[in-house]
């Protein structure tokens, strides 16, 4: 009795857990931009970390090109950009005269 409680404690974590993956994954696909308009690559700048964001093959998703950080991209402009990281929340990003997407405060949410 003890194993069938224990599997069915893992069964609904686990199943809570897909449950959770797929419905963040429906709502970050109902705010994305057009894939089209994404640049091949975005170099930014966030204050403790400056890497090149980079389109997955997912329509309006990126990646942080040195660990593989996801996000979507929720907002898109010619001089901002703003991304909907999977495991960290929103961030809004503003390009200067050099090119250089700046990490700005959120006034997005």
């Amino acid at each position: 009795m003890k194993k069938i409680i224990t599997f069915a404690i893992v069964l609904g974590v686990l199943t809570g857990g897909i449950i959770f993956y797929s419905m963040r994954k429906l709502e970050d696909e109902s705010l994305a931009v057009s894939p089209k308009s994404l640049p091949a690559e975005i170099s930014v700048h966030h204050g403790s970390w400056d890497d090149i964001l980079v389109p997955d093959k997912e329509p309006s998703r990126v990646y942080r090109k040195s660990n593989q950080d996801m996000a979507t991209v929720i907002d898109l402009s010619d001089d901002t950009i703003v991304v909907d990281w999977d495991n960290w929340g929103i961030e809004t990003f503003k390009k200067d005269e050099s090119n250089v997407w700046n990490r700005t405060e959120n006034n997005f949410e």
